[in-house]
Formats: structure tokens, sequence, C-alpha cells
């Protein structure tokens, strides 16, 4: 507790017209004026109604009626009198009061020698009065109160001092709501510091403009050098929203309502802060706008963390974008589920089209893996774990697409599931690819296995020359050193006839498996042909396919490869035999030549194709024979070929009629 404080020559906050008469309707100057009725409303303390000179007023009534505290004290310091009023704050009656140490019984007993130093002066004499000096007392309850005091001091008939006269007022309440209100402007003042927020408050009548310390600080302006008008205010925002601001306010003003509004302020450093306002409107009993109160925010890091989420939004929407990403949020309780703008794309949908849960989810996935999904989503919730699936969707307009998807379940403080997080990604393009790559690897195992065979092949027929060679040499002399029978002579010369046809054949098939040569030759396509033919004579015989061929006699030499000519004849003609059912069927080769070019076709009236098969014959791996019967290649390197050799092949074909190539060299 303080120690007590006298005030000298300061008003008091006790001066107020005082009640302290049943009557008090006069008015006037004190020092001129007296009245019998009442006293001067100017007179505030009973202590200086008891040293002025009233005639007729009864004072001892005056010290029972006063809502102050009265009570004399002898030089002994106990207590002679006291009022009503006294005996109320004490809490004791009269006769337990009366005879009292006022300071040993009723004063604080911390504050006892501070008090009776500040009455000393009274008490001896040195001093006839004491001005509003707080010493706290201790009631009957031990509750400690705060009182300000006055004292007089009192003497007898002959000047000498017999005691004093004190006069308080209870101020506790007063100094807690001054200390709650102290409290709370610094709470107040500490709140928008550290909110950033400041107030301010605009009298419309005498265009005052009242800041609070932290618009201020806000601003950066200087108190003591704003003017506090509505104009200086209007000066310290940004030039560009100036007008904007004061439109927004004068409308506020004019409809009697609270207005919200952003803006900007410029700084000393020439960096800008970014505002935001909020006010309210207050009238008077007409109606009219008396008052604006308002309150002030720097938004600025607000702001700057706002752009960078949507700068972050934005980066991560095109990243998803490009990478076909896109992420999803499940509630399980409420059954709500959200996509970002990627999965829409993804899922061919548009936010108004899809209900956003999870029935609605699965009802995107393919039938066929929709339980999968559905078991493995169920499966996270209750092992706790991620999982990273890949499952087909069916889009509106039927295309089937292949995602990735992750996702990781989030649980409550109860350990329950609450949420699912996850990531969905395109991937058809990538498993498309996969899957290519597979055939790939398959036909270049194929490709590698055909080749082993054609060098098998010419080594074979290396073998098989040197002991044909023998065996002609054989018949020959027996031919010639042997005296034969006419039908033994027939004999030798058919087997002399199929060693050479052997030969041929060898020959040819070393011929065609041999690399290519680096250089065009004029080759004969006519001759191509036949050895083609001759190649497959027996196949077409074993399965029943009728051969007919149709050579121009005239036919002109065309620049190539000869053994990649060969090569796509042979692919043709395997592939017509191919298209040939087991009962059989026929097969057409012809050759003719117009203007510069030269032609040669390969029919069968085998199986046909659709258009749909047409248009991709000739795109590497695509194939209508199993697996095991075709690589998807043949095709694909004989178009690579003829377009090699300036030419052009086509296509024509109609289901269960059969097929035609027609290839197109340029001639010499």
């Amino acid at each position: 507790m303080k120690k007590p404080v006298t005030k000298r020559q300061k008003p008091s906050k006790r001066d107020v017209a005082a009640n302290t008469s049943p009557k008090d309707n006069s008015a006037g100057n004190v020092k001129n004026n007296k009245t019998t009725d009442g006293i001067s409303s100017q007179i505030i303390s009973p202590l200086k109604v008891i040293t002025r000179d009233f005639t007729g007023i009864d004072i001892e009534n005056i010290i029972q009626l006063s809502n102050d505290i009265i009570i004399s004290l002898g030089n002994d310091h106990k207590i002679r009198t006291i009022n009503k009023a006294g005996c109320k704050a004490l809490g004791y009656p009269q006769k337990k009061i009366i005879g009292e140490n006022w300071f040993d019984r009723f004063v604080t007993p911390s504050m006892r020698m501070s008090a009776l130093k500040s009455l000393q002066g009274l008490f001896s004499g040195e001093e006839d009065s004491m001005d509003y000096t707080v010493i706290p007392i201790l009631n009957k309850k031990e509750e400690e109160h705060l009182i300000e005091w006055e004292g007089l001091v009192l003497k007898d008939t002959e000047g000498s001092t017999k005691g004093i006269l004190l006069s308080g007022r209870d101020i506790t309440q007063q100094k807690r709501v001054e200390k709650e209100l102290i409290q709370s402007e610094w709470d107040m003042a500490l709140a928008q510091k550290i909110a950033r927020l400041g107030s301010w408050v605009y009298n419309m009548d005498t265009h005052e403009v009242r800041l609070s310390n932290e618009t201020h600080h806000i601003f950066e302006t200087n108190p003591k050098a704003f003017q506090g008008t509505y104009k200086a205010f209007l000066k310290l925002i940004h030039p560009d929203d100036r007008q904007r601001v004061d439109a927004s306010h004068q409308e506020s003003f004019r409809t009697g309502k609270g207005h919200q509004v952003e803006y900007r302020v410029p700084l000393a450093d020439d960096t800008e802060r970014i505002i935001y306002e909020e006010s309210k409107v207050f009238l008077d009993d007409l109606d009219n706008p008396l008052k604006a109160r308002g309150i002030v925010q720097d938004i600025t890091e607000r702001k700057k963390v706002e752009e960078a989420l949507r700068h972050s939004e934005r980066e991560l929407s095109i990243a998803q974008k490009i990478g076909k990403m896109g992420n999803w949020v499940y509630d399980i309780e409420t059954d709500e589920l959200w996509w970002s703008d990627e999965v829409y794309r993804i899922f061919g949908l548009r936010r108004k089209e899809f209900s956003a849960s999870y029935q609605a989810f699965l009802n995107t996935v393919h039938p066929e893996d929709r339980e999968f999904v559905d078991n493995t989503n169920k499966k996270i919730m209750d092992n706790k774990k991620t999982y990273s699936i890949d499952h087909r969707i069916v889009l509106p307009d039927g295309t089937l697409r292949t995602v990735h998807q992750e996702c990781k379940t989030f649980y409550n403080e109860q350990g329950k599931p609450q949420k699912l997080r996850g990531i969905v990604q395109d991937i058809t393009e990538r498993k498309q690819a996969e899957e290519k790559l597979k055939i790939y690897q398959e036909q270049l195992l194929h490709a590698e296995k055909l080749s082993s065979i054609g060098k098998l092949s010419a080594s074979i027929a290396h073998e098989i020359n040197n002991p044909l060679f023998g065996i002609r040499n054989v018949l020959e002399r027996t031919r010639m050193c042997v005296p034969l029978k006419e039908a033994d002579e027939d004999f030798i010369e058919m087997a002399i006839s199929e060693t050479d046809r052997i030969a041929k054949l060898t020959r040819r098939l070393n011929n065609f498996f041999s690399p290519t040569r680096e250089n065009k030759e004029p080759v004969q396509i006519n001759r191509v042909l036949e050895e083609i033919v001759l190649l497959t004579q027996k196949e077409l015989t074993d399965r029943n396919i009728r051969l007919k061929t149709h050579y121009s006699d005239v036919l002109p030499e065309v620049t190539a490869f000869p053994d990649q000519i060969k090569q796509v004849a042979l692919n043709l003609f395997q592939n017509a035999m191919d298209a040939i059912p087991e009962t059989g069927g026929e097969i057409s080769m012809s050759t003719y030549h117009q203007d510069s070019h030269l032609y040669f076709t390969v029919k069968d009236n085998g199986v046909g194709m659709t258009e749909e098969i047409q248009k991709e014959i000739f795109e590497p791996f695509f194939t209508t024979k199993p697996k095991e019967e075709g690589t998807g290649l043949g095709l694909w390197v004989t178009h690579g070929i003829v377009q090699s050799h300036g030419g052009f092949i086509e296509v024509n074909s109609q289901c269960g009629k059969g097929t035609s190539f027609t290839v197109s060299l340029p001639m010499l």
C-alpha cells in the first residue's frame, strides 16, 4: 500500500453540489450571499460548511445527513464523535466506536505510522487544515477501503488544540474502476499492437479525427504533427486509392451505416502498407450522423501470404496439369470428397456434374476393378498403412483410362479413421508405352531368333553344297564311264537334275539371308517372284493353295537392293498364304508397268480385313495373328523398304473376300 499523499491546491473529485441539506435551491456567490434555506452549491465539503458562519444552519444535522464519513478525534487519538455514514462504513454501532483509538483500531496496520505522520501537523496545531489525503481503513469484516480525507483543527475557547475533525469519502470503487480502466486501456493498446489493429474516431460536427497510438504506428505518423482533421486523414492514403476511400466514407456517413474498405498507405521509405478498415456510424436522437468509429488493421503480411498461397496454388495446378496428377481428400464422417481441378480433368468430369461422394467415385471405376479398389480402401483404414494401386476408370464418353493412386489414412485422437488423403495420376500413356515396350521386347527376341535361323540356314546350305557337289560328280562319272541301259541313263539324268535343283535352292536360301549389299543394282521383279514361288512350292501344295501368275513379258528392271525387294515379296506372299483358310484357296501374282513405275500385286481370296485393321496394319508390332505366329513387324518393314526405294504400297481388302497388296517402284 502506498503512503498517504496530501494533495494541496488541487480540486477534489468531490467538487459537485453536496446534498447536505434537505433544501438546496440557492445559488450565487458564497462570499457575499448567505441563506437560511440551504448552502451554496459551490460548497461541496461538510468541513467547509462547518468553518463558515451560517446563521441558523444546524451544523450537527448537516454532519449527520452527510454521505461522507465525519469523525472527531481527541489529542489522544480516540474517537469522540462519528456520524451515521462513518458507522456504516466501519460496520459498528456508534457506541462500539466512540472511545476507540482511531489509528490502532480502524487504520490499516501497515499504514498507521504514515497516517499518523500525515495528521501530525493538525494535532500539533502547526496546520489548520489538511486537504485530500488517502488513508485506508478496515471495517468489521476486515475489508480494506480507500478513504480520501480532509481535516480541520478543533480548538477550545482559549485557542488551544483539543483535537481534529476529519471528513472522508470512500474512493475504493473509484480507484478500482480507474485501475481497471488503465489496465483495459493498456490491454487494448497491447492487443492493437500485437494484432496491428488501430482505431479512430471522427466527429462529424467538428471534422476532428482522433487516431489511436497503434494507428499512428501503422501509418507511421507523428501524433504531434498530425493535424487531426478528416482531410489530414485522407492525405495519409495512397493517391490512387484516396477518392475511392473518401467515396466509401461519404456513403457510410450519408446512410448512417458502416463500411469495409481496403486501401494502401505509402510510407516514408517508398514502401506501402495494405490497410483493412471497418467502421460504424453513431446517430443522434434525430437519426443524424454524429460520430463514426472505426478500426484499421495492417494486412500487408496477410496479403503477401495470400498472394504467395495463390501463386503456390497456381504453380501446383500447372505442375499437376503437366504431370497429369491431382490430389483429393475424403472425409469419412461426412462422406464428402474433394478433388483438385486436375482430378476432374483426369476423370473427364465437371464439378457441377459430380456429387463428390465415395460412391460417386466408385461409379467412375471400371466395373472389373471396382471391388478391388473398394476393398483396398477399406483395408488401409484398418491396418493404418498407405496404399499404391493402379486401376482403370471409365470417362463419361466411354473412354478408358488407367490411373495410379496413392493414399494415406488420418485418424482422430481416439484412433478412429477420419480422413483419407491421396493423389491420382493419369498413367494411360505410360501403361500403353509399357505394353508396347513389352511387345517390342518379345518381338526383338523373335527377330533375334529369326536372325539365328537365317545364320543357321546359310550354314546348312553351305554344308549341303559340299556333299551335293560330290554326289553330282559321282553321277556325272557314272553316266560317262559305266555302260547303262537307256532307262538307267534317264534315272541318272533325273538325279543330276535334282542335285542341280537342290544346289539352286540352297544358293538362293543363302542369298536371301545374307546381309544387304551396300549398293543398289538392277533387279528383275519377275525373277524375284519366281524365286519366292520356288521357295514356297511345297507349302502351297500341302495347304491346297492354287497359284496363278500374270507376269508382263516386257518388264523393265528397277534399281534396288535385291535382298530387300525379295523380303518385300516374301512378306506379302507369306501374309497371303496365312490369310487362306485350312480348306484351301487361291493366290495370284501379277506384274505390269505404267508410265515411269513398275507394279506388282499379290492377291488372295482369304479372310480379308476390316477398315479399322487396314488403318493399322503398317504400324509396328500390330498383328492379328497369335503372338507365337506373328511379330507385327512384317508389313511395317515392308512399308519402310518400299518408301526407302521411292515407291508406295496400297492395300485393298474386304472381309470374307480377300486382300490385295500392290507395290509401286520407280523404273530405271
